[in-house]
């Protein structure tokens, strides 16, 4: 077990400790012992604090051996080289004194895990298009699927079979919620994946920039990374990034009245306008050790952690309006083709509403509501997605040819 001293009981202290959920995932989750709360201020030693249902006395650090701890933390970042210095004068060693944001990041972000990039997904009765869903996302980095099987009865479990045989499938029948899936998820496997994915199979993660080779697992690194940087150049920003909110870019029915032939991804290229509130919403890619409450669109994340734009800007809502979509989007087939819209709302119920207590002529108006406003909205044509359609369709064909 790891044993840390948290030095300086200040403004920034406060800001990852007061609510408790840090202090519990250090030390129920991730094996910390803090032996010492301390602080400069010599008329704070003896001063009572609560963290956590725990209470501690603020101490003197030159009253503590070296072989007591492993590293002294320094909450604040701003002045972390002054109080360095002075720990060091006083008789710490160097190499043991870390700021707080650094020694979180390395906790939280540089262990070893199976997968760096994993996507959890509930679904019900659509396997029929899983094949080009999945493939989609393996071809731009997605090592690990954790599937959530929502009482479905059209053969998901039997078309799993094959990638939950080769690992890269976690199947778990689900007939409850769509949060409680993604917590189910959090809670199971956080140690097993760098970050987790948590989008629908309607939904497609879709880098801007197509020269990247490293793509999703890549671009969010460079976020985070960034974000910590200004950090520690600035000392103005508080939160570490536990994740990425991505804007929606919303697709409409591309004219199709029946589903047609072929993919999804070279089907339906126009959308609705990014100022429209429907693309303000966003869906996250997680550090899951750095969640605390799971839901569809934003997470809840332990103290000291937020969700971030693609541009460093903390994300606190789950509509996000400066979503420039830069780096990273998700493009949502919401309609898909007219049936499939229709089977969607007025048969199944869909989102927040699926289990609204609605007459079925009451589904229909707002079937014909939203697919009027569709219709007459979703005409920008926007085929930034048009370049992964070849090589999506070569790696289709070779899996077809080996099945």
């Amino acid at each position: 077990m790891q044993r840390i001293i948290v030095y300086g009981i200040g403004q920034d202290f406060h800001t990852y400790f007061d609510e408790e959920s840090l202090y519990l995932s250090l030390t129920m989750e991730m094996g910390i012992s803090i032996t010492a709360f301390c602080d400069g201020n010599k008329k704070r030693f003896g001063e009572k604090i609560s963290v956590g249902e725990q209470v501690y006395e603020i101490r003197d650090i030159c009253g503590i051996s070296g072989d007591d701890y492993d590293y002294i933390v320094v909450t604040t970042n701003k002045y972390f080289q002054e109080i360095r210095e002075s720990l060091v004068e006083k008789g710490a060693d160097s190499k043991k004194v870390i700021s707080l944001i650094d020694y979180l990041h390395d906790l939280y972000y540089e262990g070893t895990y199976s997968y760096r990039i994993s996507i959890v997904l509930i679904i019900q009765n659509e396997a029929s298009y899983m094949r080009e869903w999945m493939e989609y996302h393996r071809m731009l980095g997605i090592e690990h699927f954790y599937i959530y099987d929502n009482k479905s009865t059209d053969d998901l479990r039997e078309f799993l079979t094959e990638y939950i045989e080769q690992g890269i499938v976690t199947y778990q029948y689900w007939p409850d919620g769509q949060s409680e899936a993604y917590q189910h998820a959090v809670d199971h496997y956080k140690f097993e994946s760098k970050y987790m994915a948590v989008i629908d199979v309607d939904e497609f993660l879709v880098p801007a920039d197509h020269s990247k080779e490293d793509y999703l697992a890549g671009i969010v690194d460079g976020i985070l990374a960034e974000h910590r940087k200004n950090m520690k150049y600035y000392g103005i920003q508080k939160q570490l990034g536990g994740g990425i909110g991505i804007n929606w870019r919303y697709y409409g029915t591309g004219g199709h009245k029946k589903r047609p032939k072929g993919l999804v991804i070279e089907n339906y290229m126009y959308r609705l306008d990014e100022k429209r509130m429907e693309s303000a919403h966003i869906k996250t890619i997680a550090n899951p050790r750095t969640i605390k409450r799971c839901h569809p669109h934003l997470m809840d994340y332990i103290s000291g952690f937020a969700c971030l734009s693609e541009n460093g800007s903390y994300i606190t809502e789950l509509v996000f309006f400066d979503g420039r979509c830069e780096k990273l989007r998700v493009n949502h087939y919401f309609t898909r083709s007219e049936e499939e819209m229709y089977y969607k709302m007025c048969q199944r119920g869909y989102g927040y509403l699926k289990d609204c207590k609605a007459s079925q002529d009451e589904w229909y108006g707002l079937y014909l509501n939203r697919l009027e406003d569709y219709h007459k909205s979703a005409v920008i044509y926007d085929p930034t997605i048009a370049r992964f359609i070849a090589p999506l369709r070569e790696r289709l064909s070779v899996l077809e040819n080996e099945i």
